[in-house]
């Protein structure tokens, strides 16, 4: 991510757990989202990556069928419920 400089990079928890540990002395900069989906977010990986580069963890939810992102949301409060139970949505979900 730090030499392609990229500004956009999805994944699933274990995937952020993971980068999450190699994050000191590199140069995330260009990154402006972290989309994450395949099962709620732990509040303290996003408040992992919001400490080490200033930038939280977006829970995003879809499916192949869907390109694969339907719905990202942006937690405001680092007390938000993040068990993926309580959706504040603008469509319906079935």
């Amino acid at each position: 991510m730090e030499s392609e400089k990229v500004t956009i990079a999805a994944g699933v928890p274990t995937i952020w757990m993971g980068v999450l540990e190699e994050l000191d002395g590199r140069d995330f900069s260009s990154l402006r989202a972290i989309p994450c989906g395949g099962s709620a977010v732990p509040k303290s990986l996003s408040e992992g990556y919001k400490n080490k580069i200033g930038l939280p963890i977006l829970q995003a939810w879809g499916m192949t069928e869907t390109s694969p992102l339907a719905a990202i949301a942006h937690v405001k409060s680092a007390e938000a419920n993040l068990d993926g139970e309580n959706p504040k949505l603008i469509c319906e979900l079935r």
